[in-house]
């Protein structure tokens, strides 16, 4: 009979050891997976300040094509204006110049 409990004495310990063995893989887990946790919440962190980056660039984007919009329209206006005073100039040089050199020149 001593054997039958030397035998499950060692068994015991066996499993013992073994249980012992796979809490400490457990619990090594357990570390990573909050090591794990402790840098999904700096990668979120580092994510949420580069969204925040982006958007403000964007913003600065938008706003300075919104200032060369303004330009450019203020521009196409005066170019407007200049074509109209060209236009002008050009029926007056053509059309009005001769007349005016027939009536008062004789030419």
């Amino acid at each position: 009979m001593s054997q039958e409990i030397q035998a499950l004495k060692e068994h015991v310990e066996a499993r013992f050891a073994g249980l012992e063995r796979w809490l400490e893989r457990v619990t090594a887990a357990i570390e990573k997976q909050g090591e794990n946790k402790e840098r999904l919440i700096v990668v979120e962190t580092k994510h949420q300040l580069l969204e925040e980056r982006i958007a403000s660039h964007e913003r600065a984007v938008e706003t300075k094509i919104d200032q060369l919009n303004s330009k450019v329209s203020a521009g196409n206006e005066k170019i407007i204006k200049f074509g109209v005073y060209f236009a002008v100039c050009g029926f007056v040089l053509t059309v009005i110049a001769p007349i005016l050199l027939k009536k008062f020149l004789g030419v």
